[in-house]
């Protein structure tokens, strides 16, 4: 695989990254929301925070995120032998759903986040381990993004 190809696969995470930080930075309109934030261990490293979202509650809105393996830059860490995951917030109409999965599309982990959750402005954490890297999802209810 030449560079071009693999540059181009690069650029390309890269600009779906940037659209998807424009998307959450238009931000949330009407409560409630999950406040969401992602966190990454690997190989013994210190922790590092990877992504946070405001979702609302409403139907079809939602992110999401994930790794490429084999992919160097944005998108990946460029080692083919490590698997990839994906994770995806959802709203339901009534709470938020959040679904991790691994490069086979095997469900690695799920919580749905109630609208009695939410109001309530709990917090729940959901660690999983893909492939020797510890990711850690906090969520937790709030009236308004940002506050």
């Amino acid at each position: 695989m030449g560079w071009n190809f693999r540059g181009r696969v690069a650029l390309g995470a890269v600009g779906l990254a940037g659209a998807a930080a424009a998307l959450l930075s238009v931000g949330c309109e009407d409560g409630p929301f999950l406040h969401s934030e992602q966190f990454i261990t690997r190989d013994g490293q210190d922790e590092e925070q990877f992504g946070s979202a405001c979702i609302p509650v409403q139907k079809g809105s939602g992110v999401g995120g994930g790794r490429a393996p084999g992919v160097p830059g944005a998108a990946g860490d460029g080692d083919a032998a490590a698997s990839g995951y994906s994770f995806s917030y959802e709203g339901t109409g009534s709470g938020v759903r959040l679904v991790i999965t691994d490069s086979s599309g095997r469900t690695l982990a799920e919580r749905n986040y109630d609208a009695a959750f939410v109001d309530a402005g709990r917090k729940d954490e959901l660690k999983v381990d893909v492939d020797g890297e510890m990711l850690r999802f906090v969520g937790r209810g709030v009236a308004a993004c940002g506050k």
